[in-house]
């Protein structure tokens, strides 16, 4: 089973995640990140992904410098996914991303996980986001 931190402690890391994208800043989210942080992204070759993981700090500069042209104009929605908390992006009412991610036993981000590919996020709803 998956280690899972304590739910505030979920919440602060995914308002360290966001506020990094809104305002370009890594400092908070950078003492979250585990040291060999990895980035996987799916975009189903129909919508724009990382091709390749990314890991360490290529992992902070691509959230810092290459998400924020793009996320935070987006809604953010904190959901449950897979057990724990995650992100869905959507902008007006469709979801352009779900994000979700797995932590260590000293609560740091190991592997942060984007799916962008809309035919895997067509079956994400309501019922399932919660």
């Amino acid at each position: 089973m998956r280690y899972r931190p304590a739910v505030a402690r979920q919440e602060a890391l995914l308002s360290a995640f966001e506020n990094a994208i809104r305002t370009g800043d890594p400092r908070s989210l950078a003492a979250t990140l585990a040291s060999d942080v990895r980035l996987t992204a799916d975009g189903g070759g129909k919508a724009a992904a990382v091709m390749e993981i990314l890991e360490g700090e290529a992992v902070l500069r691509f959230l810092t410098d290459y998400l924020l042209r793009w996320w935070p104009a987006y809604q953010w929605e904190l959901a449950e996914l897979n057990g724990s908390k995650g992100l869905v992006l959507r902008e007006q009412d469709s979801i352009v991303a779900i994000v979700s991610f797995a932590f260590d036993h000293t609560d740091h981000i190991t592997d942060i996980f984007i799916v962008r590919n809309p035919d895997k996020l067509a079956g994400f709803d309501a019922v399932k986001l919660h």
